[in-house]
């Protein structure tokens, strides 16, 4: 816990500044450009749960 709690605060704020980053430079390519940024949230959440299950719960693939 005490290297992982860190890594994904340290992982997610990279994140967001990396996203944000594009969405700054790349605002004369899109048209119009977005307002905010958006999460994937079904696509994230949906087809890889039920992919990664066996691994993070020890079933058999």
């Amino acid at each position: 816990m005490v290297i992982t709690l860190p890594a994904l605060v340290l992982g997610a704020l990279l994140g967001l500044g990396v996203s944000q980053t594009l969405v700054t430079v790349l605002t004369g390519v899109f048209d119009p450009p977005p307002d905010q940024l958006s999460v994937p949230w079904p696509y994230l959440a949906g087809p890889h749960s039920w992919r990664s299950r066996p691994l993070w719960s020890g079933l058999p693939l």
